[in-house]
């Protein structure tokens, strides 16, 4: 494992949002009992869409891509630092499908929490419109036994009502989702200044969305 160079800043935008997409997608790499790294693969198209939110923060990632059948390069990007994996695992990442997200948002103030909600929704979310029939959807998509304890506490404050729907089936999942106008125009009210921040695909739907 690298030198640290790892330091928590709950005011830092680009930080929030970084914990926010490794929350959604990242997983600790494990050698002889250490967790040493951790890893998130993504499309390349994606990586080299957000490398610079790393990079400002200090995260000198590295990478390696791959092509699979029928799907799009992927890249696998990780990171080795103590100070940063001692920091994910005293947030709960190792279990956070079982704990929720109570701990990780604990961290955030009202000028960043924002930030890693759109973070997780770049990672795990979907946004979804259909024109024709006036219909948005707003969702955040998980494992079966996922805890949104944490999420549904901001939810709630901002008064956002949602629906949480557990599929056990071949392909088990969750999926927390915002289904009316006025729900998706609060939450993405609530995105605020994060919006222009991450993937682009996102944000395009997000406008869309708002129009």
């Amino acid at each position: 494992m690298r030198k640290s160079d790892f330091i928590f800043n709950k005011n830092c935008t680009n930080t929030a949002y970084v914990l926010g997409f490794i929350w959604a997608d990242g997983y600790l790499n494990c050698r002889d009992g250490k967790h040493e790294r951790v890893n998130t693969e993504i499309a390349e198209k994606d990586f080299n869409e957000i490398y610079y939110l790393f990079n400002n923060i200090g995260i000198h990632l590295f990478s390696t891509k791959r092509q699979r059948n029928n799907r799009q390069p992927q890249a696998t990007f990780g990171y080795s630092d103590k100070n940063f994996i001692s920091f994910l695992i005293e947030n709960d990442f190792l279990n956070r499908k079982e704990k929720g997200f109570n701990k990780i948002l604990s961290n955030f103030n009202e000028k960043t929490i924002n930030f890693f909600i759109k973070g997780l929704f770049d990672g795990d979310g979907c946004y979804y419109i259909n024109e024709k029939w006036s219909i948005r959807q707003i969702s955040l998509s998980s494992s079966l036994n996922q805890n949104y304890s944490g999420i549904d506490k901001l939810f709630n404050s901002l008064n956002i009502k949602y629906k949480i729907r557990k599929v056990n089936s071949v392909n088990s999942y969750s999926i927390l989702r915002m289904s009316s106008k006025k729900d998706c125009n609060i939450f993405i009210n609530f995105l605020g200044n994060s919006l222009n921040v991450g993937l682009q695909r996102k944000i395009d739907k997000i406008n869309k969305i708002k129009t």
